[in-house]
């Protein structure tokens, strides 16, 4: 009983950094997102050469 108590605590520890990581490329993402669009003026008149 005591090997899947072993297992059971293993994969719960995998969920958790799985979900913390999809946090933290969901907070990034959002950043970027955010910053192009606060730029985006900006970054259409780069893109566009003037």
């Amino acid at each position: 009983m005591t090997s899947v108590k072993e297992v059971t605590a293993e994969v719960t520890r995998w969920r958790l950094m799985w979900l913390g990581a999809l946090g933290v490329t969901g907070i990034a993402a959002g950043a970027i997102a955010s910053s192009i669009t606060y730029f985006w003026s900006d970054v259409w008149r780069v893109l566009c050469g003037g």
